[in-house]
């Protein structure tokens, strides 16, 4: 089967032998030189048309896929790696099986094959680009995905991360139970041990990050961002010197929403690989996936600069959720259900109806702070109030119905009036006479 272009060639050939054309105006035609005219015409009568079709039809490609990695491929499709986009499949399929596949050869591949992208596109909405950062460090966006990351069959998990603005660079994440305080507690201090302190971190407007109830402030310090009684979240970074900017929509902070959409994609997939459906496992599993993700994603700053600062001393004392408590007469004090016995190094000295702290660290131990003195305490368990006995409820029969005696004034006693003797009378002799 020749082409148009090769038909078209034998057309012009045809006329070059019958006279019509000279060389030099089918060179012209042809756009090429006249010695390959020469060469055309001589393979032309010698073979015929099969000279003109090129010399690598029908021939297989020197780089073809060959058939035995090809119905492996599509076998791995199919089964192992089932539901997975095609670039994160190339990568594994490189890693896990060594067969080297761009992702356009192994999209054609498979959409050849009938085998569609999990990933469906759909039209995005018009939304102001806003530019990275020119350093990293300068701004670190945090939040928590909970989805079932072990699978559609077990419970779901929550996943902290933060990501740099400027690099894309997935900071620090780990695995928990719930959304919580604690947990970005823990999740800063894995940013700050490793990469330093950030100069402004972004996050939602969830009651971890923002005290709501903001009833005591002016519209104006409202509108400022001042908070009356900050969240430990805020105070936490207020210590480290950190700024809090609250987002007013999830596409404001959409860099690690977008992150998000690609670890629900390519962690699940990596996890059940892996066979891990526990939050332990997960969280050992995580720092050698954040080094390939990062090392696939990771994109270049404009300023090679770090704005990251170093960290400061004592980061333990730093990283602790902060409660005030009144002390009893008793040398205690009680707050969330803990209940702790301060025993003071002297005993002149009493703290009665003093206000004081109770530091949680990270570990979940815990201290009495005093005007920045540590007092000596121990948790004792809440006291037992005794609460009075309440006598059993007996049964009682309903009261029987009595009726119903309508009130002096009521209605049905004041209308209609009974008429006087006399205009009865006479009202009956009208309506006789009417009717009659």
């Amino acid at each position: 089967m020749l082409s148009e272009r090769e038909q078209v060639r034998i057309r012009i050939l045809n006329e070059l032998l019958q006279g019509a054309l000279g060389v030099e105006e089918v060179s012209r035609r042809l756009e090429v030189s006249v010695r390959q005219v020469w060469r055309m015409r001589v393979g032309y009568l010698a073979r015929g048309a099969a000279a003109i079709a090129h010399g690598n039809r029908d021939r297989p490609a020197h780089n073809r896929l060959d058939d035995t990695v090809r119905e492996q491929v599509l076998e791995l499709a199919r089964g192992r790696y089932a539901d997975i986009n095609d670039s994160h499949l190339a990568e594994l399929l490189e890693r896990q099986e060594g067969i080297h596949l761009s992702r356009s050869g192994l999209r054609l591949l498979l959409r050849g094959a009938g085998l569609p992208s999990p990933q469906t596109r759909r039209a995005p909405k018009h939304r102001q680009r806003r530019e990275r950062m020119p350093r990293a460090g300068m701004l670190v966006q945090l939040d928590t995905s909970e989805h079932p990351w072990f699978g559609p069959d077990l419970p779901r998990a929550a996943l902290a991360g933060a990501i740099d603005d400027a690099r894309s660079e997935v900071l620090a994440a780990h695995f928990q139970e719930h959304e919580n305080t604690l947990g970005y507690f823990r999740l800063v201090h894995d940013l700050v041990m490793v990469h330093g302190v950030p100069e402004a971190c972004y996050v939602d407007r969830h009651a971890i990050f923002l005290n709501n109830g903001q009833k005591g402030l002016t519209i104006d310090q409202q509108i400022a961002g001042a908070q009356d009684h900050p969240s430990q979240f805020a105070q936490l970074l207020s210590r480290l010197g950190v700024a809090l900017i609250y987002a007013r929509s999830p596409q404001a902070k959409g860099r690690i929403e977008r992150l998000w959409r690609t670890f629900q994609d390519r962690l699940v997939v990596e996890l059940r690989l892996a066979g891990i459906t526990s939050i332990q496992d997960a969280n050992a599993f995580l720092p050698a996936f954040l080094d390939r993700f990062n090392a696939r994603f990771r994109v270049t700053p404009k300023d090679q600069q770090s704005a990251f600062a170093t960290a400061p001393q004592h980061l333990a004392d730093l990283f602790t959720r902060r409660l005030t408590a009144t002390v009893r007469n008793d040398h205690t004090v009680q707050r969330q259900g803990l209940c702790l016995q301060l025993t003071p190094a002297t005993a002149e000295r009493s703290y009665c109806r003093c206000r004081v702290e109770i530091w949680r660290f990270l570990d979940d131990h815990l201290e009495v702070r005093f005007q920045g003195q540590r007092i000596s305490a121990h948790p004792i368990p809440l006291p037992v109030r005794p609460q009075a006995a309440t006598p059993p409820i007996q049964p009682t029969a309903p009261p029987a119905y009595k009726g119903h005696t309508p009130a002096p004034n009521h209605p049905w006693r004041r209308y209609p009036r009974p008429l006087p003797g006399p205009l009865t009378d006479l009202v009956a002799e009208q309506l006789t006479d009417i009717f009659a």
